[in-house]
């Protein structure tokens, strides 16, 4: 709200974002968007004025809101730097496999009892042939690339998007959609640049939120077919790892005439059950579990840079902008400080 003063000398308080125009006639006539008018003793250069220094101050107050990111030791943000490796895939797997090995040395075994190449070739190559003979050969190509995104996945933190889209609207609202041009190539995030370019090149916002739906529906199937086909991998190797039992079973029995061997030979024979069982548990499953969550991650901050593009577009105010974003974040997501700071900045 800005501070206006009437004919009369009387002080009010008038809302600059409902002002349609202001006209010398030759007094000031203040005209809002519904028609209402208002006499003031300003001239229109001052009131002018005193726009520019609200707006200058939704600026602060939307940048304190947004929580702009840390800079590092050369000065760019995490945004400029892009998105953040998240290693909790590796970490889980790595200390998963060190307690077993541990369990197993803490139980008076070595880990050369299990990790015998013959069982772990045959549950590793054989869930994944039977993987390969359930689905398409396109599929099978793309587990590696899965694979790679499961275990060093970018994503980037949410604070960090919302302080971007709230930055390029204040620029939209300031300088207008077409200067955005140069910034949208500095752009890290690709869904938001290509949004923003569909933006300026002057996309109907019905269209332009039905293309950008669409891409995010489209990822959504491509990312659960990636999950489904770990799934049916952690479904696979146990019965698998049985498969190869029953096989170190029978040539146990087909050398029942020299017992010093047995015991080594069923020993040797159910390590391969244990690998079906656990390559399943500590590595399939979790993996596919691991990018369903980033899926849905990856798909929530889409539908939130959607939200963003649109009222860059509309040329909304950046303060609303960075609340309405905000609202469609997690809980937890937003600093426990952050309202605090906005109330001092109005």
């Amino acid at each position: 709200m800005i501070l206006v003063t009437r004919l009369n000398g009387a002080a009010f308080a008038l809302n600059p974002d409902l002002v349609e125009r202001a006209d010398c006639t030759p007094d000031t006539v203040v005209t809002l968007v519904d028609g209402t008018k208002y006499v003031i003793a300003e001239s229109v250069p001052e009131f002018v004025e005193l726009v520019l220094t609200y707006r200058a101050s939704v600026v602060a107050a939307s940048q304190r809101l947004a929580a702009p990111p840390v800079h590092d030791r050369e000065g760019r943000t995490a945004a400029q730097k892009g998105p953040l490796m998240d290693l909790a895939t590796i970490i889980g797997v790595v200390a998963a496999f060190v307690i077993v090995f541990v369990v197993q040395a803490l139980e008076g075994g070595h880990a050369g009892s299990i990790l015998l190449f013959p069982p772990m070739l045959l549950v590793f190559a054989g869930t994944l042939g039977a993987v390969m003979a359930g689905g398409i050969l396109k599929d099978t190509i793309g587990l590696g690339g899965q694979l790679k995104k499961a275990f060093l996945p970018k994503v980037t933190p949410p604070n960090d998007l919302v302080a971007s889209v709230v930055g390029l609207a204040e620029r939209a609202r300031r300088e207008g959609l077409l200067a955005l041009e140069d910034a949208a190539k500095e752009v890290q995030h690709p869904f938001l640049k290509r949004g923003l370019e569909l933006a300026i090149d002057g996309t109907d916002p019905e269209e332009l939120s039905d293309i950008l739906h669409a891409e995010v529906e489209a990822k959504r199937k491509a990312d659960k077919t990636g999950a489904k086909m770990f799934e049916t991998m952690g479904g696979y190797a146990p019965t698998i790892g049985i498969v190869g039992t029953v096989m170190g079973l029978v040539h146990v029995l087909e050398n029942l005439d020299k017992p010093e061997t047995l015991g080594h030979a069923i020993a040797a024979a159910f390590v391969a059950t244990l690998w079906g069982v656990l390559s399943a548990n500590v590595l399939w499953l979790p993996i596919a579990s691991r990018l369903k969550r980033l899926s849905e991650v990856e798909c929530d901050q889409m539908e939130l840079t959607i939200e963003g593009v649109l009222a860059i577009q509309a040329g909304s105010n950046p303060r609303l902008v960075a609340q309405k974003l905000r609202s469609l974040l997690p809980p937890g997501s937003v600093p426990a400080d952050a309202g605090d700071k906005a109330k001092k900045a109005a």
